[in-house]
């Protein structure tokens, strides 16, 4: 069998444990071993090395992008209450984790309180990502045939298609509605066209314990549906009803 000597000097980890003499001889089959062995102890110190980066790199990531998430979570909570504190709007729906809505029944006012309130009125509660937006946002309610000449003066499409169907189906004798007034930097209050809410089958029962009517919220192109509601808290100067909105979890 042809053989070869190799010193010991060129290799690290030698498959076979050479003597110490100088003049020690390998056979083919010794060297394809070593080679063999050292090509297995390569791979695996490289397939262990990219393990480790890419793990690293992923740790790395998944922190970034956390940190990223929270700080965009931070920014809509920020950006979403200027629009309520500022503007006196609704943000974005996706911002908004849950809202609470007071129904106010005054159906004693004199006709000069009349002027400038409403025998019915909405209370809206803003919570942006499980904290409470200090400011709150009244909404002033108009028997149907009023609030349709309202908000085709300040058409949108979604509004205006509540109104159409609401009349379509003649049940306008049923439902009041609102749009939201917004703040300026002047004394105005200008209607948000975009932003309405609807309050339905409110007048057949007006005790605390009823339980027909419901309220739908517009803001943009969505639509919020409160849940049942339930007497509100406090005593007769406080709200009639209360209920709420929270967005359906994943």
């Amino acid at each position: 069998m042809r053989s070869f000597d190799i010193g010991t000097d060129h290799l690290s980890e030698p498959a076979v444990s050479p003597s110490h003499s100088d003049d020690r001889t390998f056979t083919l089959r010794e060297v394809e071993v070593f080679i063999e062995d050292m090509r297995r102890k390569i791979t695996a110190d490289v397939h262990r090395l990219i393990v480790e980066g890419v793990e690293s790199f992923r740790k790395e990531f998944d922190s970034k992008l956390a940190q990223l998430e929270m700080e965009q979570k931070e920014f809509r909570r920020i950006l979403g209450a200027h629009a309520v504190l500022d503007k006196g709007q609704f943000p974005h729906p996706a911002t908004i984790s849950k809202i609470g809505c007071q129904v106010w029944h005054s159906p004693d006012l004199t006709p000069i309180e009349r002027r400038t309130k409403s025998p019915w009125s909405l209370r809206f509660t803003i919570f942006m990502h499980g904290e409470r937006v200090k400011e709150e946002i009244n909404i002033r309610l108009y028997p149907f045939d009023k609030f349709a000449k309202i908000a085709k003066r300040h058409p949108t499409d979604k509004v205006i298609d509540l109104v159409e169907q609401i009349d379509r189906t003649g049940s306008g004798d049923r439902a009041w509605g609102g749009l939201v007034q917004g703040y300026t930097h002047g004394a105005g209050r200008p209607y948000v066209g975009a932003q309405a809410a609807f309050l339905v089958d409110h007048e057949r029962d007006t005790s605390p314990e009823a339980d027909k009517a419901f309220i739908c919220l517009v803001i943009g192109d969505t639509m919020l549906y409160f849940g049942p509601h339930r007497p509100a808290a406090g005593g007769k100067k406080s709200a009639l009803w209360y209920s709420e909105w929270q967005p359906k979890q994943a």
